[in-house]
């Protein structure tokens, strides 16, 4: 499964966005500006980060919809961040999307979308969870598999 299939099946629709004037700080934009630049990957890490964490403080109610995008960031530190909010966020129409990143190429992004998955206590994770383990070969990864199927409970 892709993303693109994921959004075309409609489990999180697409949000509202709007473009920020340049240079315009996270802060002082509005949450249909905020989530424009989460979901913009061309946007600068820092940039991306700033209101991916003010979207969070502010409780934007698409900002789980945003993290669609987020977590295919060019950015790994964007995939890693997006990943400590959503485990936060402890919403589960989002698991099917970090299911997917448990293949992400970079091994501390894998180990972050573990650890949201076994907080956001959705067992449907468990399969992907039990699969990506046998593969893991990180030991900082496997842990945090580990520690997520145990938290989520042996089927």
């Amino acid at each position: 499964a892709s993303v693109q299939n994921l959004a075309q099946g409609l489990l999180l629709k697409e949000p509202v966005v709007a473009q920020a004037p340049p240079g315009r700080d996270p802060a002082d934009m509005s949450d249909e500006e905020l989530l424009g630049v989460i979901i913009d990957a061309k946007k600068p890490t820092g940039i991306t980060l700033r209101a991916l964490r003010e979207a969070q403080r502010r409780g934007i109610p698409e900002l789980v919809n945003a993290t669609v995008y987020s977590l295919q960031n060019p950015s790994y530190v964007v995939r890693i961040e997006t990943a400590k909010i959503l485990a936060e966020l402890r919403d589960k129409r989002i698991v099917p999307y970090l299911v997917l990143s448990l293949q992400d190429e970079e091994s501390a992004v894998r180990g972050h979308v573990a650890k949201a998955l076994g907080m956001i206590e959705d067992r449907s994770a468990l399969p992907s969870l039990n699969n990506r383990l046998k593969e893991e070969t990180v030991p900082e990864v496997k842990i945090a598999i580990t520690r997520a199927v145990n938290r989520l409970g042996e089927p």
